[in-house]
């Protein structure tokens, strides 16, 4: 009876202990990568704008955006839609999002060739495990 009771009531409280940090695991992986295969192609669509016009996409996040979805025909005049991110991959303000909820950010390294950045799971871009994708740095 009661010993019985007691030894499945330490069985499912070490269950417990050990699923949860499992689930965030688990939950944290996927998230990565999904945010992985969102800036791969970000990176795709950057190269595929690049091979088209010989130049990078410029300006700030939302801007960057709305040129490859073909919106900014200052960058890309024939208004080529090279990326079309789901609608909840994209905030109010056009900024592009990680599986986090984060704007994804971009920075511009030598001949303008952008990295793109996710802030990760802590959303801070200055601490932890940041995930990133350069383009122009994959073979074709």
């Amino acid at each position: 009876g009661s010993l019985r009771r007691t030894g499945f009531l330490v069985l499912l409280g070490v269950m417990v202990f050990y699923r949860i940090p499992l689930e965030a695991a688990v939950r944290h992986e996927a998230e990565k990568a999904k945010t992985l295969k969102l800036l791969e192609a970000l990176r795709t669509a950057t190269d595929e704008f690049y091979a088209k016009y010989h130049t990078y996409p410029t300006g700030d996040r939302a801007t960057y955006l709305r040129v490859l979805q073909g919106k900014d025909p200052s960058q890309n005049p024939h208004n080529i839609v090279f990326f079309k991110p789901k609608e909840h991959e994209v905030d109010r303000n056009g900024h592009l999002l990680d599986a986090w909820g984060t704007p994804i950010d971009i920075t511009y390294h030598d001949k303008g060739r952008p990295e793109f950045i996710s802030a990760g799971r802590n959303r801070n871009f200055y601490l932890g495990e940041n995930v990133m994708e350069s383009a122009g740095t994959k073979e074709r």
